[in-house]
């Protein structure tokens, strides 16, 4: 089976200036997606050691919604679906970088990888391509990569705007794809795999099902309604995280039958429900 990245150069045709710089690369392949935590964290370490000349041992992601790479001891930069803007910027503070220079740097180096990407060769290809970029090792910079924190508020999909995706849909990942990494790169069975795809397949229907009721029940497009139903299973228990956005009956970590036994019990969504 093969599969190809179709993302490739273009010349952008807006105009970079002082703080944003346009990305030169069309819309990023949507294989990687699935590879979205490990992009993050080659960015953060690869352009905190072109602005430093060292990497960090810091969180990769920032804490902003459209999400982003931390480029520690330099600023925030935050990723765009067209281009790079720093939230907070510092300066490098053994470079002497100019704001708009900095983000030139950050857009071609992201270009570079989200082209050279290879779906098949993932983690070699994004890594080499990064150390390529900013003219570090391939070797420190996988090393630093692997050494690097996780940051629990990004797991799973940490950079919404790159991708254009609303985190609030359903997230953009081809299954074959996706299929091909988990038994590749994760050593699971095809039983696992289909198993996987089946709770999340429950975790959509339930989703539209609690939508409407919550629709139903409150009678109004205003009330509390779940946002997400994400599965995980557990030592062979399956729940779902649901959120409102509040903290209604059915927030948190919920069994089917909690939900099923919601949704049958003809009670609407309380805001800030405290059980008693």
């Amino acid at each position: 089976m093969t599969f190809k990245n179709d993302a490739e150069y273009h010349k952008s045709d807006r105009e970079d200036h002082d703080r944003y710089a346009n990305y030169r690369h069309t819309r990023p392949s949507k294989y990687l997606f699935v590879w979205s935590r490990l992009f993050q964290t080659a960015v953060s370490q690869a352009l905190t050691w072109k602005f430093t000349s060292k990497f960090h041992d810091r969180e990769p992601g920032i804490y902003k919604f459209e999400g982003g790479c931390n480029i520690a001891d330099v600023g925030e930069l935050v990723l765009h679906s067209s281009g790079v803007s720093w939230d907070s910027f510092w300066g490098g503070r053994e470079k002497n970088l100019t704001l708009k220079d900095s983000l030139a740097v950050a857009a071609e180096a992201i270009a570079q990888m989200t082209v050279f990407f290879d779906p098949e060769d993932p983690i070699n290809s994004l890594i080499d391509t990064a150390a390529n970029a900013v003219g570090c090792s391939a070797e420190e910079l996988k090393e630093a990569v692997g050494k690097t924190r996780g940051g629990a508020v990004f797991s799973g999909n940490a950079l919404c705007d790159f991708f254009d995706w609303n985190p609030f849909t359903t997230p953009p990942v081809d299954r074959p794809y996706l299929r091909y990494v988990l038994k590749r790169f994760g050593d699971q069975s095809d039983k696992e795999i289909d198993q996987r795809f089946a709770d999340e397949d429950l975790g959509d229907s339930l989703l539209e099902r609690m939508k409407a009721r919550a629709k139903e029940l409150s009678g109004s497009h205003y009330g509390p309604s779940p946002l997400c139903c994400s599965p995980s299973r557990t030592r062979g228990v399956l729940r779902f995280w649901v959120n409102t956005g509040t903290f209604s009956q059915i927030d948190g970590w919920k069994t089917q039958e909690e939900l099923e036994a919601w949704m049958a019990s003809g009670t609407k969504l309380l805001r800030n429900f405290k059980s008693r």
